[in-house]
């Protein structure tokens, strides 16, 4: 067997993939535009709130923790649709277990948001 030369990295290719992903999960899942929509509509109204700048920021990229989880729940449900069609127990599991995850990225999104909001209004004491 002859060796091949793996193909050279294309990262615009591979941010295409990306990219086709995202789309697909803002179109096939409801919970993801509502969290698309809150994202630009919390980035836009990050650009007016008095915090430094460094608070905004944190605010911003926590921000992406709750897409991350929505990214990684759509991937589970994807694959569990695909090797079990019909209704199995633990394919249930995996999609509750999935959708935990979106949860978890929701509160740590919800507790840095409070943490930066205390923090700025001087509330720690």
């Amino acid at each position: 067997m002859k060796y091949q030369k793996p193909e050279k990295y294309n990262f615009f290719r591979h941010l295409g993939y990306a990219l086709a992903g995202f789309k697909n999960m803002v179109k096939e899942e409801r919970a993801a535009r509502i969290h698309v929509v809150a994202f630009v509509v919390l980035s836009i109204g990050l650009l007016f709130v008095p915090f430094s700048g460094v608070t905004r920021w944190v605010m911003f990229c926590s921000m992406f923790l709750v897409l991350i989880g929505e990214a990684v729940n759509t991937a589970v449900e994807r694959v569990v649709d695909l090797c079990s069609p019909e209704y199995a127990e633990l394919a249930g599991e995996a999609k509750d277990v999935a959708a935990l995850v979106v949860l978890l990225c929701f509160v740590l999104t919800g507790l840095i948001w409070v943490g930066c909001i205390v923090w700025e209004l001087g509330l720690l004491g």
